[in-house]
């Protein structure tokens, strides 16, 4: 893991522990604008940074994961990731609303 954080699984896909604490933090910082918009049956979280990307925090192993986990991703639709994450293996053989274990971070074979 990249955050040291631990996921939990819940409807959507695997969020980390303390989402909406953290997700309040980063507005009262400052740091990205958080809305909620309903288009017919669908409700949209949109998240948008409002600050740069410090990439020097970050070690040669970590970027090299974020950039593939970007590339894989850049033209899925938030369903897609959704239905992609509902078929990993650490989504399926977790209870919901359970920390979902690391070991199963070796069974991610789909991103290259």
């Amino acid at each position: 893991s990249i955050t040291g954080l631990e996921y939990a699984k819940i409807t959507y896909g695997p969020v980390p522990d303390g989402f909406n604490n953290i997700i309040n933090e980063c507005i009262v910082e400052g740091i990205i604008d958080y809305d909620v918009e309903y288009i017919n049956d669908y409700e949209n979280h949109n998240i948008h940074g409002r600050v740069d990307v410090d990439y020097n925090v970050f070690n040669e192993d970590e970027l090299e994961a974020i950039n593939k986990v970007n590339s894989f991703f850049k033209d899925f639709k938030s369903k897609d990731v959704v239905k992609f994450s509902h078929e990993e293996k650490a989504f399926t053989e977790t209870e919901f609303s359970k920390s979902i274990s690391y070991d199963y971070a070796f069974d991610i074979d789909r991103i290259v």
